[in-house]
């Protein structure tokens, strides 16, 4: 990366610890007497098993599984609403690990469509809002940085398939808006201002 560009802070691994603060390996947890299978949840294909499970800890937490009309909430709740951590499974394939807040997503979570991560970070009334990751069909990582109201907005970096820095810069409503500069494959990059998503003004271009 260029001397200057945006870095993101590594917080998302910070984030993973504080929500997975049950998680334990497989063995680990045959080897929880307290544990039981039908109480196991495992998490699409990433291998983790999370539990506040055990029957005891269910019940401290005011555990909760219900069915609702668009999918199965397993979690927290307060005055039956969803509150703190839970697990959503919807109907449409898409699955939300997290914290809630009024029935909505708000705090730090993770979303996963078809069985492959396609957001994390954090929530505000259900839409992606504040720091957090975006990630492709196929599970790349494809942009880093920051969200309002469900759209890139602030700082942030844009990835290709590959794990290449693309662009590096602020955006407004989704669109490329203010200072950035985009990276060719040979790892030339062009710096100046951007409006609508699109080049504006004058450019320097940065050899590699």
């Amino acid at each position: 990366m260029h001397k200057g560009a945006y870095k993101p802070k590594n917080d998302i691994g910070k984030y993973k610890k504080d929500l997975y603060n049950n998680i334990e390996s497989e063995e680990a947890m045959q080897e929880n007497s307290n544990i039981t299978e039908e109480n196991e949840i495992e998490i699409n294909n990433c291998g983790f098993l999370i539990y506040p499970i055990a029957d005891s800890i269910i019940n401290d937490l005011q555990y909760i599984k219900k069915e609702e009309e668009n999918g199965i909430y397993e979690g927290k709740m307060k005055s039956d609403e969803k509150y703190g951590y839970g697990i959503f499974t919807y109907k449409n394939g898409e699955k939300y690990l997290g914290e809630w807040d009024k029935n909505q997503r708000n705090g730090k979570g993770i979303l996963y469509k078809n069985g492959k991560i396609n957001y994390e970070g954090y929530f505000s009334d259900d839409k992606k809002h504040g720091r957090g990751i975006l990630y492709d069909e196929n599970g790349h990582k494809n942009y880093e940085g920051y969200f309002i109201n469900d759209k890139k907005h602030g700082k942030g970096i844009l990835y290709n398939e590959n794990g290449r820095i693309l662009y590096d810069g602020e955006f407004i409503n989704d669109e490329k808006h203010g200072t950035g500069a985009f990276y060719e494959s040979n790892g030339d990059y062009l710096k100046g201002n951007w409006k609508n998503d699109k080049k504006k003004w004058r450019f320097l271009l940065f050899l590699s």
